[in-house]
């Protein structure tokens, strides 16, 4: 099975095999191949899914969401963009539509109830192997789609100072702070004060002068 070592540490961290995991290492092998520079460069991306995706790319590529180099966008896809510094493109990676990728239903089943913390049968962990190793195996061209993208990196996470909100008291990165009416709130008040649901009309993100 190609790439066994490397999947074999990455599933050691992960807690467990799966199909997601896997094809995060095959797009992480893939940006090292095909974006320029990424093997020695500092790789962004935005993954577009919250799963086991998200460990297998941040593992294997060194981006991750703790750095600020991983941005996570859940639209509930098997799919990222990669860039690399003043690469002047990003390349966006996509599990084909019918590839390896996407197994039977029973797959995700089994998925599932490891994400519980559930122990799978033989005849299960003999179902996931085959599709780890399918993925694992697969001819890139097979397993993936490439498109280069001209969208610009996500910006890198923002810090800076803390400053308290003005409901609870409690420090929040001033970055994080909403300006409601003149007040500054963190998240959780900032949407308590409108009664748990924010208006149609008004800024996704926290906005301060």
């Amino acid at each position: 099975m190609e790439y066994e070592q490397e999947y074999g540490s990455l599933m050691e961290s992960h807690g467990h095999s799966c199909p997601e995991l896997a094809l995060g290492l095959r797009m992480a092998v893939a940006v090292r191949y095909h974006l320029p520079n990424a093997s020695s460069a500092a790789v962004r991306g935005l993954a577009e899914s919250v799963g086991c995706l998200v460990d297998g790319i941040q593992s294997a590529t060194g981006a991750t969401v703790g750095s600020g180099r991983l941005v996570l966008e859940n639209n509930g896809k098997l799919a990222a963009t990669f860039w690399v510094p003043q690469g002047g493109h990003g390349l966006r990676l996509q599990a084909k539509p019918g590839g390896a990728a996407f197994p039977e239903q029973a797959i995700w089943d089994d998925v599932e109830s490891l994400r519980a913390g559930q122990d799978l049968d033989d005849s299960a962990q003999d179902r996931m192997g085959k599709v780890v190793a399918a993925i694992l195996d697969a001819e890139p061209q097979d397993l993936l789609v490439f498109e280069e993208v001209a969208a610009p990196q996500p910006e890198a996470l923002r810090i800076g100072r803390f400053d308290n909100c003005m409901d609870c008291n409690e420090p929040t990165w001033y970055v994080r702070l909403f300006n409601h009416n003149g007040h500054k709130m963190c998240g959780p008040c900032h949407l308590a004060s409108h009664g748990g649901h924010l208006p149609a009309v008004h800024p996704k993100d926290p906005v301060l002068d």
